[in-house]
C-alpha cells in the first residue's frame, strides 16, 4: 500500500472519532467553542482550518482540529484531550476567553509563515528519516515513503504543522483537489 492509501484509512478513524465527539456534544455543552480560518496557502481550494473545544468545563474537555471544504465536508481531523496538548494544558485555561484565544492560536501556529514542503530537510538515500540537525526537528510519518516525501518536497506543497502534544507537532499537506494527508511531524523541547 502507498503512504496515501494508508493515510486514507487513518482519516476514516479520525473522522469517526470527530463524529463521535460531535454526536456527544450535547452531553458536554458548557464550554463548547470553535474558531475557523481559511487555509489560504492551499490556493483556490477554499479549505478551512477549524478548531473546537468540547467539554463541561473549559480546559478539561476534548480539542478537535479539522480541515474542511467550504461546504463543511471534513477532509482531515485530529482529536486530543485538551490537557494533552501543551497550549491547552497550562494554568488559566479554565475560562471561555482563554479557550477561544488558544483555539485561534492553535490554528495560527499552523498557518504561520510561508510553510511549504520545499522548506523541509532532504532525505538522504539509505537514511531511515529526513536529515535532522539534532534530536528535535522534522520526521516523516510512518507511512510516508522516501520516494513520496521527496516528490512532495519537490512539489512545494502547502504544509500545515500544529501542536498535537506536549512536545510535538503534526504536519499535514494539501495535495490539491480536496486531498489532505498527514505527512509527519516535528518535535520540540518541552
Amino acid at each position: 500500500m502507498s503512504g496515501v492509501a494508508l493515510k486514507g484509512y487513518g482519516k476514516q478513524l479520525s473522522m469517526m472519532a470527530a463524529l463521535w465527539l460531535l454526536w456527544c456534544a450535547p452531553a458536554f455543552a458548557a464550554c463548547d467553542h470553535s474558531v475557523s480560518m481559511p487555509w489560504a496557502a492551499a490556493k483556490t481550494e477554499g479549505l478551512m482550518i477549524n478548531a473546537y473545544h468540547l467539554g463541561k468545563r473549559c480546559g478539561t474537555g476534548a480539542v478537535l482540529l479539522t480541515v474542511s471544504e467550504k461546504d463543511g465536508r471534513v477532509l482531515w481531523s485530529l482529536t486530543r484531550n485538551a490537557g494533552d496538548v501543551s497550549i491547552f494544558s497550562g494554568d488559566g485555561m479554565d475560562t471561555d476567553a482563554a479557550i477561544k484565544r488558544e483555539l485561534k492560536n492553535w490554528i495560527e501556529i499552523g498557518l504561520g509563515g510561508s510553510k511549504t514542503t520545499g522548506a523541509l530537510p532532504d532525505w538522504p538515500k539509505g537514511a531511515e528519516q529526513p536529515a535532522r540537525a539534532s534530536e528535535f526537528g522534522y520526521f516523516a510519518g510512518d507511512s510516508v515513503s522516501r520516494e513520496f516525501y521527496l516528490q512532495q518536497r519537490a512539489a512545494k506543497r502547502p504544509l500545515f504543522c500544529t501542536v498535537s502534544g506536549m512536545e510535538s507537532e503534526t504536519c499535514i499537506i494539501s495535495l490539491g483537489k480536496s486531498q489532505v494527508t498527514e505527512f509527519g511531524g516535528m518535535t520540540f523541547p518541552g
